[in-house]
């Protein structure tokens, strides 16, 4: 049994973090976990074997997506942090409303290793810092 809390997140949900590299670390480090046969993770449902693996690897799509979206939008020039963050969610298909101070940080978050692309496509490997 796997307890993961808000290490994984889901794919529509607003994301929660301070440093991008060390939520996709956390992942990776969780998802090398062997035999998992129930992941219990913050706002989602229980997940069973094969599908808390997926849970994971659907968490890391899901950053990597952030990543490429927040960086393409501040390659177009945005650089107010709530600007971004509202621009961000519309591309997500979250509600604007869910726009605030903190989310807007962890976007801002992904802009500290803007030069970094694929970071989730390495199987195993420790991501650069």
């Amino acid at each position: 049994m796997l307890f993961s809390g808000d290490a994984i997140p889901l794919i529509g949900d607003i994301p929660i973090y301070e440093d991008f590299l060390s939520s996709v670390e956390s992942i990776k480090k969780l998802r090398s976990i062997k035999d998992v046969q129930l992941l219990l993770a913050s706002w989602d449902d229980p997940q069973r074997g094969e599908l808390a693996y997926q849970r994971m690897d659907d968490g890391l799509r899901y950053l990597e997506t952030i990543h490429q979206i927040v960086i393409t939008l501040a390659g177009e020039g945005i650089s107010d942090p709530m600007e971004l963050c509202r621009r961000a969610l519309k591309e997500l298909g979250i509600p604007h409303a869910a726009g605030n101070p903190l989310v807007a940080r962890s976007f801002a978050a992904n802009l500290k290793i803007a030069k970094l692309h694929g970071l989730l496509n390495r199987q195993g490997d420790r991501l650069p810092t």
